[in-house]
């Protein structure tokens, strides 16, 4: 068993960002939009979204980040980790305690969420030489990232 184990399903919020120390790149992160919905004692359905932000080391034969787009669906597996900050409420002007849910995970821990129409598209952009960036809203039926079919549902 392992401790500090999580996994999120969701899709980018925006594209990856590049993050720097000494102007040498050294991590990369990007928000993670993670659905939750469930009904109350009276039945109704209630629907809200998890913001998680998630970072990963950079490393030296890192290309998913070509893949990773706003709205694309994955699946994360790290460490997770809260951050206390105050920032100021856009609609109330007033000072909040807010809490950002964080991700630590590695490269091979990220797997991008494909639909079967998506693989072929990618397939025909690798061939062609070009760059693939769709992304279709449908439900997820192939992973595609040479890792395998390692979901755990």
């Amino acid at each position: 068993m392992l401790n500090n184990d999580c996994r999120f399903y969701g899709r980018l919020g925006k594209d990856v960002v590049t993050l720097e120390y000494n102007k040498k790149p050294t991590s990369n992160t990007f928000s993670l939009a993670v659905d939750e919905s469930y009904k109350n004692e009276h039945g109704e359905r209630i629907e809200r979204t998890l913001w998680v932000s998630v970072y990963y080391p950079i490393h030296e034969r890192d290309e998913i980040f070509k893949f990773l787009k706003t709205g694309t669906r994955v699946l994360v597996r790290g460490k997770v980790a809260t951050s206390i900050y105050e920032a100021q409420d856009k609609a109330t002007g007033r000072m909040e305690k807010r809490v950002e849910l964080i991700c630590r995970c590695k490269l091979s821990d990220i797997n991008i969420l494909l639909f079967p129409n998506e693989v072929q598209m990618l397939k025909a952009a690798k061939n062609s030489g070009e760059t693939y960036t769709g992304a279709a809203p449908h439900t997820p039926a192939v992973i595609e990232q040479g890792i395998g079919d390692d979901l755990p549902f």
